[in-house]
C-alpha cells in the first residue's frame, strides 16, 4: 500500500523552493546587517517547518491504483461454467496512476528568455512532466488462506538493503524479516522515457497546449520471467503507457483540465496456480532535479539550475547557502558530499545526517538547529550529480494484491468452441480456428467432414477436415486446446455464381462421450466477372494526371467478411519500392494514390487475406492500366454571336467560349496543358451565302474566338437567316511526358438572324 502526506506534499516542495531563493538572496547581502541576519534567522525558521513536514512521509502519494482483486481460474479437468453457473474471464485490465508536475502554466517563452536558455529549461520542463521509469515486479505466495494478504516486507526494507529487482534473480525468495513469510520473485518488466525522442516531438507552435507525451523506447525495454499477457494480447500492449486513460486520470477534456497524472495499462492474467499475487510499481519522477549524473564535483557548472517542481535555483547560489550553514553546523559533524559518492552512499549520508541531529538534540534551540541540518542534508544531494533521483519525492511504489482462487473440481464432459458460420471463397484453403476442452493429449479425438447443405449433415461427405493445434499455443492438461482445422480441397460457389451453402460436422471424443458441432460454411465465388469488369472500365476512364485514383470494390462475399481482411496493391511504373498492401476495399483522400506526370502505366490487385494462413485469395485479379491525359473542357453556355454585313460579305465572330485546360500531374507548378483546337469546314444553312476561307480560332486566358467570313445576298426584303455549325476536336498534350488526350468533339450552332438595306448592287431589270 502507499504511504505518504497527500498532494499537500507537493506544495511543501514548492514552497520550499520559494523560500530557499529567499535564503538565497538574505546570503548575498551584507551579513554584517544586523536587520538582513535577523530576516535570515527567520527564512531558516520558516524552511526548517517545511522540511519537517517533508520528512513525515516517502512521496509516494503520486502512483496509486485498485488495492485488492480475486481471480478464479479452472484447474486441469474442471469445466468453469458448470461449477459456477457462468463463464468468468480470468484476466484483468488494471490502471495505475503516477503523479508528475504539472508544468502547463511554465512552458511558454518567457519574455527576454533566450532560445538556448528556453530550449534547456524546456528539456527540464519534459522530465518534470512525465515519469522516467516505471518498474512492473510481480511476486508470488502459495498461501490459499483467503483472509489479509500474507505480509510482505516493507518500502524501507527494499531501500535499506539496496534491492535491485532487475537483477535480482528469478525464484529467488523476498522474506519479510518480522514474519519469515516469503515471496516468491517471478518477473519483471521495466519500461524507461526516452527523453531526446520526447523533447523532438513538441509542437512548439502550440507548447501552452502539448501535454508532452512520453516516448517510451521499446529497445530499452526490460522483461526478465514471464510478462502474465491474457491470450492473445500483443507484447507490447501488456504493460504500456496510455494516452486516454493519462487525460482520464487528469480530467483533461478538451482544451479543458491540466496535466497532474501519467497513467500506465497492465493487462495481466494468471498462471493456472492458486495463491497471492504481488503485482508491485515502483515509479521514477523528477519533481526534484537537481545536478545531472554526468558531471563531477569538482566540475559543477555554477550557472546551471536545479529543480524544485517548476521553479529553479542556480547552482553558485545554493552553494553559498551550504557554505553558510556548514560554517554554522560544523561542530555537530555534518557529513561531506563525500560520504554521498562512497560505497555507503545515500544511507550512509542520511546515517550521517541522523547522528548530526543527535548531536544537536541536546541544545537549547534544538528545533532550529535540526531544521537547518535537514535543509544542509537535502541541498547537499541537491548538489552533487545524480543523488536527486534518491529524494523521496521523486519515488513511488504501491503494492496490488491478487488472491487467485480455483473452485471445487468436477470432470468436465469434452467440449467444442466453434463459430456459427464461416465464409471463405472458391479459391485457396480453407482454414478455420476452435478449441475444445479439457485438453487431455491423445485422448482428445477430433473429426471433421464436409457436407453440402441441400443433402444435410448425414450425407456423403464431399472433403476431409485436418486438424493441428493452433501456432504458438501450448495447451495446459485439463484447459483449452486451440485448433486450426483445414478442409482438403478446394470447395465450389454456386453454379449462378452466388454462393453455396455447406455443413462442417466436427467431433470430439473422450472418455467415451462425445460433442458434435456442425456450422455453417458459405463458399462464394472468389471472381465476380460483372463487378470486376465494372472497377476496370472505371480505371480506365477515370486514371488521369493531375487526380487522386479514387475506385470503391464491392467484394463477392458483400458483407459477411470483415473489411479489414482484404486490402489492394497500387503499382506504377514510376515506384522506386513496392508500397505494399493497403487494407482495405476502396481507395479514399486519405490513400493519396495521386496520379503524377512520370507515371505512363499502372496497376491494381485486390485480394482477400487468410486470417489463419495469411495466403492471398484474387477477388480482382492484377489489372494494368494506362494514366490518360484529361481531355480540355469547352463550354459555349456564355458564347456571344457578332454578325457584321459588309455588302456581300457577312462577318460573323463567335466569343466567349470558355477552354478548361486540364491537369498535368506536377504538384503546386502552374504550368498548363497545351490545347489544340481543329475546326472542320462550317456548315452553312443560309440561303445564297457560303463560307469564305477557313475559320480564324484564337484562344486568350482561357477564352476562345472565333472569327469567319460568309459571303452571299440576302433575300428580297434585306434579310438574312439561317444557322451555321462549327465542328472539330479539341485535344490537350501534356507538356512534361507527350502524352496526349483523347479529342473531345466540338459542336457549336451559331444562329443567324439580320438585315441589311438593300443596295443598287441587288437591283435587276424585269
Amino acid at each position: 500500500m502507499s504511504k505518504g502526506g497527500g498532494a499537500g506534499k507537493v506544495y511543501f516542495v514548492l514552497y520550499l523552493a520559494v523560500v530557499l531563493e529567499l535564503l538565497i538572496i538574505i546570503v548575498e547581502r551584507d551579513e554584517a546587517e544586523e536587520h538582513l541576519h535577523k530576516k535570515q534567522k527567520e527564512a531558516m525558521k520558516i524552511v526548517q517547518s517545511i522540511l519537517s513536514q517533508l520528512q513525515s512521509g516517502s512521496g509516494t502519494e503520486g502512483i496509486n491504483t485498485r488495492p485488492q482483486d480475486e481471480i478464479t481460474i479452472p484447474p486441469p479437468g474442471v469445466n468453469i461454467k458448470e461449477v459456477l453457473g457462468i463463464d468468468i474471464k480470468s484476466q484483468r485490465r488494471y490502471i495505475v496512476e503516477v503523479g508528475v508536475t504539472d508544468v502547463s502554466a511554465n512552458s511558454s517563452r518567457m519574455e527576454g528568455e533566450a532560445q538556448k536558455e528556453y530550449m534547456e529549461r524546456l528539456e527540464k520542463l519534459v522530465r518534470l512532466a512525465n515519469v522516467e521509469d516505471l518498474e512492473y515486479q510481480v511476486f508470488y505466495n502459495s498461501s490459499l488462506e483467503s483472509g489479509a494478504v500474507p505480509p510482505f516486507p516493507s518500502d524501507d526494507y527494499f531501500k535499506d538493503n539496496s534491492l535491485d529487482f532487475t537483477t535480482f534473480d528469478l525464484g529467488k525468495a523476498v522474506i519479510d524479516p518480522e514474519s519469515n513469510v516469503a515471496w516468491e520473485f517471478i518477473g519483471i518488466q521495466k519500461i524507461r522515457m526516452d527523453a531526446e525522442a520526447t523533447f523532438k516531438k513538441l509542437d512548439l507552435a502550440k507548447i501552452s497546449q502539448d501535454l508532452m507525451h512520453p516516448v517510451y523506447d521499446d529497445s530499452k525495454r526490460l522483461i526478465r520471467g514471464p510478462t502474465f499477457a491474457p491470450n492473445g494480447t500483443p507484447e507490447d500492449s501488456v504493460f504500456h503507457y496510455s494516452i486516454p486513460e493519462t487525460k482520464l486520470a487528469s480530467g483533461i477534456y478538451g482544451t479543458r483540465g491540466t496535466l497532474s497524472k501519467r497513467a500506465f495499462v497492465v493487462n495481466f492474467q494468471p498462471p493456472s496456480k492458486a495463491g497471492w499475487y504481488k503485482l508491485r510499481f515502483v515509479s521514477k519522477t523528477n519533481r526534484i532535479l537537481g545536478v545531472r549524473s554526468d558531471q563531477k564535483v569538482e566540475e559543477l557548472d555554477k550557472e546551471a539550475t536545479v529543480n524544485i517542481g517548476t521553479v529553479q535555483l542556480k547552482v553558485t547560489d545554493l552553494i553559498k547557502v551550504e557554505k553558510e550553514l556548514k560554517r554554522k553546523l560544523e561542530k555537530y559533524e555534518i557529513p561531506s558530499a563525500d560520504v554521498l559518492t562512497s560505497d555507503g552512499g545515500f544511507k550512509a549520508f542520511d546515517d550521517a545526517i541522523d547522528k548530526a541531529k543527535s548531536l544537536a538534540a541536546t541544545e537549547e534551540d534544538a528545533g532550529d538547529l535540526i531544521g537547518n541540518i535537514r535543509l544542509y542534508g537535502y541541498i547537499v544531494k541537491l548538489l552533487t550529480p545524480g543523488q536527486s533521483q534518491n529524494f523521496d519525492q521523486n519515488r513511488g511504489d504501491i503494492e496490488f494484491n491478487i488472491r487467485v482462487m480455483t473452485p471445487k473440481p468436477k470432470m468436465a464432459d469434452p467440449v467444442i468452441n466453434i463459430a456459427d458460420n464461416f465464409y471463405r471463397f472458391d479459391k485457396g484453403k480453407i482454414n478455420f480456428r476452435m478449441n475444445i476442452s479439457p485438453y487431455q493429449g491423445d485422448n482428445n479425438i477430433v473429426r471433421g467432414t464436409v457436407h453440402d447443405a441441400a443433402s444435410g449433415s448425414s450425407s456423403q461427405p464431399v472433403a476431409n477436415i485436418t486438424f493441428r493445434p493452433a501456432p504458438g499455443t501450448t495447451p495446459t492438461n485439463g484447459g483449452l486446446a486451440d485448433y486450426i482445422g483445414t478442409v482438403d480441397k478446394e470447395l465450389s460457389a454456386g453454379k449462378n455464381g452466388g454462393p453455396r451453402n455447406y455443413i462442417i460436422k466436427v467431433s470430439h471424443q473422450l472418455q467415451g462421450k462425445q460433442d458434435i458441432k456442425e456450422p455453417q460454411l458459405v463458399v462464394f465465388p472468389a471472381l465476380r466477372e460483372e463487378a470486376i469488369r465494372k472497377l476496370q472500365i472505371e480505371l480506365s476512364a477515370l486514371s488521369v494526371y493531375g487526380e487522386q485514383l479514387f475506385f470503391n470494390f464491392e467484394p463477392p462475399s458483400g458483407n459477411k467478411i470483415q473489411p479489414e481482411q482484404f486490402g489492394y496493391y497500387f503499382k506504377t511504373n514510376a515506384d522506386a519500392q513496392e508500397r505494399g498492401l493497403v487494407r482495405g476495399l476502396s481507395a479514399t483522400r486519405a490513400d493519396n494514390l495521386y496520379l503524377s506526370s512520370d507515371m505512363k502505366d499502372a496497376s491494381l490487385r485486390i485480394v482477400w487475406t487468410d486470417p489463419i494462413s495469411k495466403e492471398e485469395v484474387d477477388i480482382f485479379p492484377k489489372y494494368d492500366f494506362k494514366i490518360q491525359q484529361g481531355e480540355p473542357g469547352i463550354a459555349t453556355i456564355n458564347q456571344q454571336v457578332s454578325l457584321s454585313p459588309d455588302g456581300d460579305a457577312l462577318k460573323i465572330r463567335v466569343s466567349g467560349i470558355n477552354v478548361t485546360y486540364p491537369k498535368i500531374g506536377q504538384e503546386g507548378s502552374d504550368q498548363k496543358a497545351d490545347v489544340n483546337i481543329t475546326l472542320d469546314k462550317p456548315q452553312v444553312r443560309i440561303a445564297g451565302y457560303s463560307v469564305v476561307g477557313k475559320p480564324n480560332l484564337t484562344i486568350k486566358n482561357g477564352i476562345a474566338q472565333i472569327d469567319m467570313t460568309l459571303r452571299g445576298e440576302p433575300d428580297d426584303d434585306g434579310n438574312i437567316r439561317g444557322s451555321v455549325t462549327l465542328t472539330g476536336t479539341a485535344t490537350a498534350t501534356n507538356p512534361l511526358n507527350g502524352v496526349q488526350s483523347n479529342p473531345r468533339r466540338l459542336n457549336i450552332n451559331i444562329p443567324v438572324k439580320t438585315k441589311v438595306e438593300k443596295s443598287n448592287d441587288y437591283l435587276y431589270e424585269d
